[in-house]
């Protein structure tokens, strides 16, 4: 699953509470193609 965000702010808002309880895969960064990361929530689900 992806999320788009409006703002950077947004973005680290959801990827810190995706990620609480959760596995951080990659961090916050940017990757070459803009700032993204991946994490796996509490459930499980990647995003």
């Amino acid at each position: 699953m992806a999320v788009d965000c409006e703002s950077p702010e947004e973005q680290q808002r959801l990827f810190a509470a995706l990620s609480a309880e959760g596995t951080v895969f990659m961090p916050l960064d940017d990757y070459g193609f803009g700032p993204c990361g991946w994490v796996g929530d509490h459930f499980g689900l990647t995003w």
